[in-house]
């Protein structure tokens, strides 16, 4: 089971890259989009055990929160699992 992680992680990526790529190009020069639009941007990770995070609206912070706190259910999950 464990042997999948890597080619799934990576395929996710590469699937991740292809919808972004994909929403930026059908979307840019449409005039209604650019007025409507606004950018939450959000970034967080772990350095150790401290978790740490940039972002620039509540929106985003939520949503930074609530990753970083599933991403500690996943290895805990994961470390009990595997050891």
């Amino acid at each position: 089971m464990i042997e999948y992680l890597v080619p799934a992680g990576i395929f996710l990526i590469f699937l991740g890259v292809i919808v972004i790529f994909a929403g930026s190009t059908l979307n840019a020069g449409n005039p209604k989009v650019a007025e409507k639009s606004s950018v939450h941007v959000g970034v967080g990770g772990f350095i150790g055990p401290v978790p740490f995070g940039i972002v620039n609206s509540k929106v985003a912070l939520y949503l930074l929160v609530g990753l970083m706190v599933l991403t500690v259910i996943v290895w805990f999950i994961l470390n009990k699992t595997y050891t």
